[in-house]
């Protein structure tokens, strides 16, 4: 009950109540539309003790205070979206994050070390799921039924939907390439075909959708992947470029650009209370290397690329290292990571209506063609080709790549053929003509092919290889330009028998 003194006009304190009333609900919080994104490589985070390959993996809760200082990192680093990579499961992820307050998704059914993962802080929602289970499928990952050549392990490109409080919908996709463990230059082909592969997917299956691509990539901006992704561009080649990007929007080329790194720092790198992520020269040195195997020193492996739909969220500038020492400090058996977490932040508030509606289905698993592996045939093949991802691209003047015999019978070196086909009418002189590996090795050819004749090369010792575990050829025009890129698995080498590529 209110009183009122008989001096008091009580229709204005009737007026002041609503007033401050007004007040106190436009005093209400609102709904944060603001997020950081992160991206995360724990570094074989497990709580077994089992080799992961050929290197030990220790249980985190028995690693000193390694798990201490993962869980002062993500506290610190203060995401609410983060992509992970190297994950042995749900129980490890659930050490560090708490699923009371953190909707984990993870493929349980994987028996990998070093799955991939997102943590996603509540009240953000996931979409696609029916809680309380979180356990992704075949139709979570973009890249489900790739060659394992270009998405190794259970690395298949996991792609979920989150969902602010606000009700805006945004894609995230965490990823985790080859590493240049079997040296740079020989594993390059395989990053930057996941690279192509990736590109053909978003178009495929995201189309314009708001979307962040996440993860290690093994690759700084400069690389090929990368400059692939950026682009679109499939052909795409390494490149130190600060050129507005045309496909995704590569939110931490600045940084590199700057000489930051996010792999390779320990308690050295330690200044006072901030980790030092600038390596001088780094950017230069890795490009200068790039067709070598060579160690470049501390990269900057770990990006965030969004879509143009995304983009306009992007709080311009928020991109960044974490420089906390806690990320680094102890040795290699309990520093929390050997990488440190890079972010970004996006604000939703006021966002059009295409940042905010995302009426994706779900994710097809996608069905690719097997070709078989059967003995040569020289029929010929008038027919035009399509454009199809691993399959036959006619090249210029009908030539192109028939057939690959990576097993001859006996000896490999000096006895490896390549099967070149003319489906034209006319004679191709091959003088300026070349083909190249997945290593970069080089073949020039010479001669030339009658029209709808088929020639075949016996590769000399010390040019390009046909490696049995898995390759690729391209064939490339006087001009420079690729015309024509086969590749093969290990189950499709067969002894003696050539590998054919039959026009669709």
């Amino acid at each position: 009950m209110i009183y009122y003194s008989d001096k008091v006009n009580p229709k204005w304190v009737h007026g002041t109540l609503v007033v401050l009333v007004l007040l106190g609900l436009c005093a209400l919080p609102v709904r944060a539309e603001r997020m950081r994104v992160a991206t995360y490589n724990i570094k074989f985070f497990s709580i077994r003790h089992s080799p992961c390959g050929r290197l030990p993996v220790e249980d985190v809760r028995t690693q000193g205070t390694r798990l201490e200082k993962l869980r002062e990192v993500i506290r610190l680093l203060d995401a609410q979206v983060i992509g992970l990579e190297e994950i042995d499961d749900r129980q490890a992820l659930e050490q560090l994050f708490d699923p009371k307050h953190w909707t984990l998704v993870i493929d349980d059914d994987s028996k990998d070390c070093q799955d991939v993962a997102l943590a996603v802080r509540h009240p953000l929602k996931v979409r696609g799921f029916t809680p309380p289970n979180f356990d992704a499928d075949e139709g979570n990952f973009l890249a489900a039924g790739e060659p394992d050549e270009f998405f190794p392990r259970r690395r298949d490109l996991l792609a979920v939907e989150v969902e602010t409080a606000g009700g805006h919908r945004m894609w995230v996709l965490v990823h985790h390439a080859k590493s240049r463990a079997e040296g740079r230059v020989d594993s390059d082909g395989r990053r930057a075909g996941a690279a192509q592969r990736i590109v053909a997917l978003l178009r495929d299956r995201l189309g314009d959708q708001p979307l962040a691509l996440v993860g290690d990539f093994n690759d700084s901006p400069d690389d090929r992947a990368l400059n692939i992704l950026e682009s679109g561009d499939t052909h795409a080649e390494a490149l130190m470029e600060d050129e507005p990007d045309t496909f995704l929007a590569n939110l931490t080329e600045p940084l590199f650009a700057a000489d930051r790194v996010s792999f390779g720092r320990n308690s050295a790198n330690i200044d006072g209370n901030r980790v030092v992520t600038v390596a001088p020269g780094t950017r230069q040195r890795n490009f200068e290397l790039r067709h070598t195997n060579m160690n470049t020193g501390d990269l900057l492996f770990d990006q965030i690329l969004v879509s143009p739909e995304l983009a306009a969220a992007y709080v311009k500038g928020s991109a960044g290292i974490f420089d906390q020492p806690v990320a680094v400090r102890g040795n290699d058996r309990d520093r929390a990571s050997d990488h440190l977490p890079v972010y970004a932040d996006f604000d939703f508030a006021g966002q059009p209506a295409a940042v905010s509606a995302s009426m994706v289905p779900a994710i097809p698993v996608p069905t690719f063609p097997v070709r078989p592996v059967v003995p040569q045939v020289t029929v010929p093949s008038p027919v035009a080709p399509k454009a199809l991802a691993q399959a036959v691209v006619q090249g210029a003047e009908g030539l192109r790549i028939a057939a690959l015999l990576p097993d001859p019978e006996g000896a490999d070196e000096g006895h490896e053929q390549v099967t070149l086909e003319n489906t034209s009418a006319a004679v191709v002189a091959l003088k300026g003509w070349k083909l190249r590996d997945r290593s970069g090795k080089e073949y020039l050819l010479s001669d030339s092919v009658k029209g709808g004749h088929q020639l075949v090369l016996t590769l000399p010792a010390g040019t390009l290889s046909l490696n049995n575990a898995g390759d690729e050829v391209v064939l490339i025009s006087p001009q420079g330009q690729e015309r024509q890129r086969v590749g093969y698995k290990a189950g499709q080498v067969k002894s003696g028998k050539p590998i054919v590529f039959t026009i669709p």
